[in-house]
């Protein structure tokens, strides 16, 4: 598909519902697959920066887990 055209819907996610964890963690996702660093950083840490969602902790600690797993792999980039 179009990963640029995907990376719009995903930041236009995140515009809509600021507060949703995995709508960060996938346009980090979808701007590493871009190459777009800046974005996939920025995104990252903002998934860092929110609170756990209180409904679904153990879900909120996977995306913060790989979320750090995936700032780290790209730090240098």
């Amino acid at each position: 598909g179009d990963k640029k055209k995907a990376q719009e819907y995903a930041k236009k996610a995140t515009e809509l519902s600021p507060d949703t964890i995995g709508h960060w963690l996938l346009l980090g996702e979808i701007a590493i697959s871009n190459k777009d660093y800046a974005i996939a950083r920025t995104a990252f840490n903002k998934v860092l920066a929110l609170p756990d969602n209180e409904e679904d902790l153990v879900k909120s600690k996977e995306q913060k887990t790989k979320a750090t797993t995936l700032l780290k792999e790209i730090q240098n980039k």
